[in-house]
Formats: structure tokens, sequence, C-alpha cells
């Protein structure tokens, strides 16, 4: 399952847990959203993952689940150092084909935020 695959690969890479000075009780990864406001958890990641059905009639392995894999960085300072970094691990640790549709640069005003939101197309999840 992608999304068990993904968790494991973020909160396990002891580079990016430094980045975001995460810790064994608390890895700053979260599926969705923290269970706590966000502003207390940062620099942190959410992610999730949206299945697209497989509809190729060649396709004999149905496991094989295209989808899109969404990517947040929070942190109140840059996030080019994590975002480079999570970019890294999806491209070298993942057993699946993931390509990056977008990264797109945003900022949280009401909480005062940077959120940079990263896109992927997963290809045989």
């Amino acid at each position: 399952m992608v999304k068990n695959k993904v968790y494991f690969l973020l909160s396990g890479d002891t580079i990016l847990q430094g980045l975001l000075g995460a810790t064994t009780s608390n890895p700053k990864v979260y599926f969705f959203y923290p269970l706590e406001k966000i502003e207390n958890n940062l620099p942190c990641i959410t992610y999730h993952f949206t299945e697209q059905p497989v509809d190729e009639p060649n396709i004999i392995d149905k496991a094989l689940v295209d989808g899109l894999l969404t990517i947040d960085i929070w942190s109140r300072g840059n996030t080019d150092e994590i975002e480079s970094r999570i970019k890294e691990i999806i491209k070298n640790t993942l057993k699946f084909k993931a390509n990056l549709l977008t990264s797109v640069p945003l900022f949280e005003a009401d909480l005062k935020i940077n959120h940079q939101q990263l896109l992927f197309q997963i290809l045989g999840g």
C-alpha cells in the first residue's frame, strides 16, 4: 500500500528527520494532517494518496494501482532543503515509478506558514 510505504520512507530517513527536528515519538510525518494544530508541529510533512482506477485492458496485475501522491511541506522557514530531500527519497527509494508533476510554493497568510506542495504521479504502486 502506497500510504504505508511513503510513511515508512519519510519517517525512517535520518537526514529528513534531522531537517524536520523530529523525535522518535513525533517523526513529524502525518497522513492528511496532524492531530494537533499544524503550527504546533512545524516544520512537518503531510501527505495523502489518491488512487486512480486501472482501466488499461492489457494490465494483467490489477494490484499495480496508479494514483497521485501529494506531499505538503509546512514551515515557518525556507522549505528548499526539505523539498530536495523528499524528491531524492521518492526518486531513489520507491520501488515503483514516481514522476513529479508540480511543485507549488504557497503561503498560509493567516498562520504565517510557508507551504510547499509536491504532486507526484505514481505508476505501479
